[in-house]
């Protein structure tokens, strides 16, 4: 689908980069500045490899600030949304169904922490809705990087076991039991530790980032 006369959005969710409250698990490692630090670069690379893929459209949906101040750090967007209240599933929800409201045949969500996730997979995981419901992109600890949908089954987001290693397992279930087709992509790891950042940490686009002590 993308790349073709379809109309595709992809929805990146994003935290405005403040000490502290960004990447709290590796701040007790690294400290919260060089947490933020990582964070700021995560979250960069993740816009520009969406913004590579040819024939969507980016929203940036951030909570933590305003969405200007979203523009000014990360500029070129389709849009810029603020984040809604509520828990995971709910704000899915409410932005796929805005995203699908405003037009959009295919929308797709991506998280700002997956450091290997590129413009090549959010393409291929965008292609799979040309024939699926559901298309996801896993994530090592059991979750997932990306998810995307060709239309909103309303209960997908419902009452899901969000931030735990049963993730996937669950969503598959309810697409099972939703009647959706499902397309799996290849598994992508993130970053929400000490151990996993030192995986990544000597990647030339994140050199000069503290690695933290070594054991």
């Amino acid at each position: 689908m993308a790349g073709s006369d379809k109309n595709i959005t992809t929805l990146l969710f994003v935290r405005w980069p403040e000490a502290g409250r960004v990447k709290t698990r590796l701040a007790g490692a690294l400290g919260a500045e060089s947490a933020c630090e990582i964070y700021t670069m995560l979250a960069t690379r993740a816009f520009a490899e969406a913004m590579k893929v040819a024939g969507s459209q980016v929203v940036v949906c951030g909570t933590g600030a305003m969405p200007d101040a979203f523009a000014r750090w990360l500029p070129g967007a389709f849009a810029y949304w603020s984040q809604p209240e509520g828990g995971l599933g709910e704000r899915l929800a409410e932005l796929f169904t805005r995203a699908f409201q405003s037009g959009s045949d295919a929308v797709l969500a991506i998280g700002s922490d997956a450091p290997t996730l590129d413009a090549v997979a959010i393409t291929h995981a965008a292609a799979a809705l040309a024939s699926h419901d559901v298309s996801i992109l896993p994530a090592e600890d059991g979750g997932y990087v990306l998810i995307g949908l060709s239309r909103f089954p309303p209960r997908l987001f419902a009452d899901m076991p969000w931030s735990t290693a049963r993730l996937l397992e669950a969503t598959r279930e309810r697409c099972a039991s939703e009647g959706l087709t499902l397309c799996i992509g290849p598994t992508f790891p993130d970053v929400d530790t000490e151990e996993d950042w030192q995986r990544f940490s000597e990647l030339t686009e994140f050199a000069g980032i503290p690695r933290g002590e070594q054991q």
